[in-house]
């Protein structure tokens, strides 16, 4: 149902289910420690997993979870154990206004609304005490939201896109403001400020940019696989006269 809400609003749903990959430098924890362990070990990555059943994974074991998957490809390819934390439950919505019902379980597998995704945050915020302890976060939103049944009651897809914005536009954008302390959307530390550290940090990005802007005016020339494999006629009116 999320890709037909999707194919609707693909604008306003990129937002829907987000997955956040954010890396800092290694930190190190323990999910089980408490908070003041938590650099207790060294060269370990800290995923954080927020959200909703999708990123739970209810219904599958464990090793078939999305969550595992990734943190199983990252210890294969980096070398670094990953340190789970999983906060995400079936049933997550963004905000309480979403839902009139208080109840909770302590089965995440349990379909329950609370806690909510913005208090997922606040308690994995208590956890580390320092956001920047966290590598990597993984998080799934809105969906339940805005409901499976309102999505089946729909009138249209203008009913659909004005939900979808309701419940995904704003909620959204608060829940990821709210993180900052996990998300790099706040000022990063570095030595100095300005344009020449902005310029200093997109040095590649820039060579890229400018590497395409020339191949696109200028073209590959006769040398080029694609001069090479083209039309004869192209591959004559490229060579020098």
């Amino acid at each position: 149902m999320l890709f037909s809400m999707a194919r609707a609003n693909q604008k306003l749903l990129a937002g829907v289910v987000g997955i956040i990959l954010i890396f800092s430098p290694l930190a190190s924890s323990q999910t089980n420690q408490s908070p003041g362990q938590v650099n207790a070990i060294k060269r370990q990555l800290n995923m954080l997993v927020l959200g909703d059943s999708i990123l739970w994974g209810e219904g599958l074991k464990t090793e078939h979870k999305a969550w595992y998957q990734v943190k199983t490809w990252l210890e294969a390819n980096t070398g670094h154990s990953v340190i789970e934390r999983v906060e995400a439950h079936s049933g997550a919505v963004i905000e309480r206004g979403s839902v009139d019902d208080s109840r909770t379980a302590t089965n995440a597998e349990v379909d329950v609304a609370l806690p909510t995704v913005n208090e997922e945050v606040d308690k994995a915020l208590k956890f580390y005490a320092n956001g920047s302890k966290v590598d990597l976060v993984l998080i799934s939103a809105c969906g339940n939201d805005v409901g499976v049944q309102n999505l089946l009651n729909a009138s249209g897809s203008e009913e659909i896109d004005r939900m979808t914005r309701a419940k995904c536009g704003t909620p959204m954008e608060k829940l990821l403001r709210k993180g900052h302390g996990f998300w790099r959307f706040s000022l990063s530390k570095l030595p100095s400020y300005g344009f020449w550290s902005m310029a200093h940090e997109a040095r590649v990005d820039f060579a890229m940019l400018l590497g395409s802007i020339f191949l696109l005016l200028v073209g590959a020339g006769p040398w080029s696989l694609d001069a090479q494999l083209g039309p004869k006629e192209l591959q004559a009116d490229d060579k020098p006269r």
